[in-house]
């Protein structure tokens, strides 16, 4: 569990992704963990990624599920207006607001139920302490723009991932170790929306290491990426 998630009780005065790759690490270190293959999921996905900045040679394959990689003008609008807000209203008022607006349809039901839940679990203060993590999105990647990492990678999102998906898309093209999986109808929380397909790809591409998976690009296909 993340600091102040589930059964972590350890917190930080304030989170960078930093600070996060340094505990999944040190969540490795403990368990004698020397590489592993690391799957992340949403906010997951982003401090995967900071592991594989910080020491690409512990890292074997990363898949970054519902990845989050970039904020367009409704999440900038949203973040901004969140930001001179959420001390005045109810953080879980704020919470549902994000939530209806990533998944805004039934099919998105059990998802948003399950993110607010686990907000509620987080509590207000911890919850705006992430809340401020997140508005330094876009300066992460910046600031890794130029990072050569080799890193294997799968992306899996859903097409209807309304807010992230083109941002995924972007990354993949321009990356030669990449693979990905669009999931038809299927919105931000694909492990969940779409359990049974997620993790028919994930470990599709996971047993294949150390080759790279042969998928198959079928340009007619939303989908962009079949598994064999």
């Amino acid at each position: 569990d993340l600091f102040g998630h589930g059964d972590t009780d350890d917190s930080r005065e304030s989170y960078t992704f930093e600070n996060l790759a340094e505990g999944v690490l040190d969540a490795m270190d403990h368990a004698g963990v020397a590489s592993a293959h690391i799957v992340g999921i949403s906010l997951g996905s982003i401090i995967a990624d900071a592991v594989a900045f910080a020491a690409p040679e512990r890292v074997m394959s990363i898949i970054l599920g519902g990845a989050v990689m970039g904020y367009d003008f409704r999440v900038r609008f949203l973040l901004r207006s969140g930001s001179i807000i959420k001390g005045i209203i109810p953080y879980m008022w704020l919470y549902r607001l994000f939530a209806f607006i990533m998944m805004p349809r039934r099919n998105h039901s059990l998802s948003k139920k399950v993110f607010v839940r686990e907000a509620k679990k987080l509590g207000g203060r911890e919850f705006k302490k992430w809340y401020r993590l997140m508005e330094t999105l876009e300066d992460f990647y910046k600031a890794h723009a130029d990072h050569a990492v080799n890193t294997h990678r799968l992306y899996i999102s859903g097409e209807q991932d309304y807010l992230f998906v083109q941002f995924v898309i972007s990354a993949y093209l321009g990356d030669r170790n990449a693979a990905i999986h669009v999931i038809d109808k299927c919105g931000h929380v694909c492990n969940i929306e779409q359990a049974d397909e997620f993790n028919r790809i994930a470990l599709y591409y996971l047993t294949s290491y150390p080759a790279v998976p042969a998928l198959k690009y079928v340009p007619s296909s939303r989908s962009g990426f079949r598994v064999p």
